[in-house]
């Protein structure tokens, strides 16, 4: 104590009085004496110091003129997750939808091609149930009856490709993996497998209406629609089979759930493009980019799938490319160019006749002939039976 001397001492005795005041010591002058021996840049007023609005105590500080403090950090775990549901969104939402993704992820026939498919086998037939009643109505009159030569000819074919449609789906014989056409046709997997479940138990049914239409139509849940026109046109069995097995391809590969399930992703994307663009040029573009490629996709699988179908069922696969071509000119597709959903019977020709293709659908109609030879016969004499029964019902003039 003898250092200081008698000023120093009441310079450092009246310095920490202020230190532990109530007043801010940002403003109190510091004493030259205790300059030497403070880092603290609250008490020079010079330099800063480690507190930014000046050295307080907070246990003899003013409460009222204290800026709070935070002395501790939140919890970490999941509490904190939930207090910022911006962030917990952005975890849920992607994860539902990968989750359904896999959910509703299924395999085609013959193609092993994945899609996604929403619609299940009970929504699918029920539509499909009143879509086919309302068919059957807007062509009252025009149905022909059951015993009708066309309708029998018509459902003898559809039941021998029925048939070997059943004994591919319970022995698993035909499902194979396409290596035909382009690499951008078809898209498979070796090891995937195909879903056939919606399959058992379907109840085909085939109606045969009168209508110069050369065209066939299959409808959800395995109702198909044969007009006369078609039969007229074409002559030989081989050929009707060609466009009836199309149709039950249809079926198979479930393409108009398919296609319910991406119109709506397409619907969101036309929303999302409206907001840049016009609506027509919207529309225009989601048409020509979007929805015609799906539905010609769709029309070059069934192609392929009715092609199998077809020769497993005992019919000449070999007339199919010709069939194509033909149906395209008598429906006048070709006319409609970019705008039709079909794809042009030339191009549907030439992926049918390549070797790979041909060459798998010969081996199936090899193995099936036989079996179908008597079956065939025996659907021509209950052809001619019926049509002798229809004459001799119909009245005399």
């Amino acid at each position: 104590m003898a250092f200081f001397n008698k000023g120093a001492k009441s310079a450092a005795l009246h310095a920490f009085r202020n230190f532990t005041s109530k007043r801010a010591l940002g403003a109190a002058p510091c004493p030259p004496v205790l300059r030497r021996f403070s880092r603290c840049g609250a008490i020079s007023g010079n330099r800063p110091g480690p507190f930014p609005d000046g050295a307080k105590r907070f246990h003899s500080a003013d409460r009222s003129q204290a800026a709070p403090q935070q002395h501790f950090k939140p919890p970490r775990g999941s509490s904190r997750w939930f207090r910022k549901p911006g962030k917990v969104l952005t975890l849920l939402v992607p994860g539902a939808f990968a989750v359904l993704y896999l959910a509703f992820l299924e395999d085609v026939p013959y193609t092993k091609r994945r899609r996604l498919v929403l619609w299940t086998r009970d929504v699918e037939g029920s539509c499909g149930e009143k879509l086919f009643d309302r068919t059957k109505a807007s062509y009252e009159g025009k149905i022909l009856p059951p015993t009708h030569p066309k309708s029998v000819r018509a459902r003898l074919i559809a039941q021998d490709i029925i048939e070997a449609l059943q004994r591919g789906v319970r022995n698993e014989q035909g499902w194979h993996d396409i290596h035909n056409a382009s690499p951008d046709t078809f898209e498979g997997s070796e090891s995937s497998k195909p879903t056939t479940s919606h399959l058992e138990g379907y109840n085909f049914e085939i109606l045969v209406v009168n209508e110069p239409v050369v065209n066939a139509s299959a409808f959800l849940g395995g109702k198909i629609v044969v007009f006369t026109g078609l039969m007229e046109h074409f002559r030989k069995d081989a050929e009707i089979a060609t466009i009836i097995a199309h149709e039950m391809a249809h079926v198979v590969a479930r393409h108009d759930a398919e296609k319910a399930t991406k119109t709506v992703g397409l619907k969101i994307i036309e929303r999302i493009l409206r907001m840049f663009a016009k609506p027509d040029r919207v529309d225009t573009l989601s048409s020509h980019y979007l929805w015609l490629p799906l539905c010609r996709r769709l029309e070059i699988e069934a192609d392929y799938i009715g092609l199998l179908l077809m020769a497993s069922a005992g019919y000449d696969p070999r007339v199919a490319p010709r069939v194509y071509e033909e149906l395209d000119k008598a429906n006048g597709y070709a006319a409609g160019g970019d705008l039709s959903p079909h794809p042009s019977g030339k191009k549907r020709a030439q992926l049918l006749a390549q070797a790979p293709v041909l060459e798998e659908a010969l081996t199936l109609y090899r193995n099936s002939t036989p079996s179908n030879g008597r079956a065939y016969k025996q659907k021509l004499q209950l052809a001619d039976k019926s049509q002798d029964l229809l004459l001799a019902s119909s009245p005399r003039k």
